[in-house]
């Protein structure tokens, strides 16, 4: 299925499928926009000042709410900790989100 794809044309396994390797690439994307912003974060001196201007910066260069900048910026200062990443990596169902309801 090159191009567009038609999705009322997949039955209920392919969509959970789709949905399933969509919410993957989310992820890994999500966690290199957290690396970049660690990156960042440390070229700054990390002061409550520094944390507001970042902030301030994500939300205007990458059109992000307040809350998903300061989401970036709190993951970005865990990034360190193998756990986070680990967690932000693992499959929807070994994190408990079952994807409501979704038989395994």
């Amino acid at each position: 299925m090159e191009g567009k794809l038609v999705w009322w044309r997949l039955g209920e396994g392919e969509l959970w499928s789709a949905g399933e390797r969509m919410e993957a690439c989310r992820r890994a994307d999500y966690v290199r926009q957290v690396e970049v912003v660690a990156e960042l974060w440390n070229r700054t001196s990390r002061s409550k000042d520094d944390q507001s201007v970042m902030v301030a910066d994500l939300m205007a260069w990458w059109k992000v709410t307040r809350s998903e900048a300061k989401d970036l910026l709190r993951h970005a200062e865990l990034f360190r900790r193998e756990a986070i990443l680990s967690s932000l990596l693992a499959p929807i169902g070994e994190t408990g989100a079952n994807g409501g309801g979704r038989a395994g």
